[in-house]
């Protein structure tokens, strides 16, 4: 059964991550074939791109309207797979996996090879090309509009020392900043994990420092209360407020 299927624990998701494998009898580094070579097709999706742009392409077939979780794994190439006869697609047990069963109507009995074969039977049978829509058109001249906002003042130390602290490695999801600033530095933003308008302290007790990807899933992703919990027990300087 699906939720049967070994996994690989990922804490900041608080999921288990499985991969969904497309088979491929060429080896690393070679031209795709076989399942794979079909769905790449299919996508429109090109052999030198990524695992993530597979997946994307997944869910677009699909009609899934939210964008698929990033994982580590998916930033790899297709041609650089792990294993000569497949390439793997990482996806969130819970959190995508039911989701995908759900959309093609299968129950969460099925096998997770009964969700491969249920991917590639719905994509062959329903082409990108004959999903594709209207571009909207867009404004050439859009209107603007003034707004006011409250902003607090925000100690200028408290900002170096955490920056400094993290030495460019994110403390959310603990991988390296995504790139550098202009002067060399590594870009990673102080977030509150208690935030100001919640009354929250402007203190190293209260900040961390993180990738932009983590600010996001901080402020609005849908497990940001486990990633907020997360956070407390990862970092020990932080104190409950």
């Amino acid at each position: 059964m699906f939720n049967e299927v070994e996994g690989t624990r990922n804490e900041s998701f608080d999921d288990d991550v499985i991969n969904l494998r497309i088979k491929c009898s060429k080896r690393e580094n070679e031209p795709t074939n076989d399942q794979l070579k079909s769905l790449l097709s299919i996508l429109e999706v090109s052999e030198e791109s990524y695992l993530w742009d597979v997946k994307v392409g997944i869910w677009n077939a699909l009609g899934i309207k939210n964008e698929p979780i990033k994982l580590k794994k998916e930033r790899q190439s297709i041609l650089n797979r792990s294993f000569n006869n497949a390439a793997d697609i990482p996806i969130l047990r819970n959190k995508e996996g039911e989701l995908l069963l759900t959309k093609l109507g299968l129950p969460f009995s099925s096998t997770k090879r009964d969700l491969e074969l249920g991917i590639m039977n719905y994509i062959k049978s329903n082409p990108v090309s004959n999903q594709k829509k209207a571009l909207p058109k867009g404004n050439k001249k859009p209107e603007s509009k003034t707004v006011e906002v409250t902003q607090y003042i925000r100690d200028k130390e408290v900002i170096k020392w955490i920056l400094n602290n993290s030495v460019g490695t994110c403390e959310c999801c603990q991988e390296v900043a995504p790139f550098y600033r202009n002067d060399g530095t590594f870009f990673l933003e102080v977030h509150h994990v208690r935030g100001l308008a919640d009354s929250g302290s402007d203190t190293i007790q209260n900040t961390v420092a993180v990738c932009p990807n983590c600010h996001r899933n901080l402020h609005s992703g849908e497990n940001r209360k486990s990633l907020k919990e997360l956070m407390y027990s990862r970092v020990s300087r932080l104190i409950v407020e």
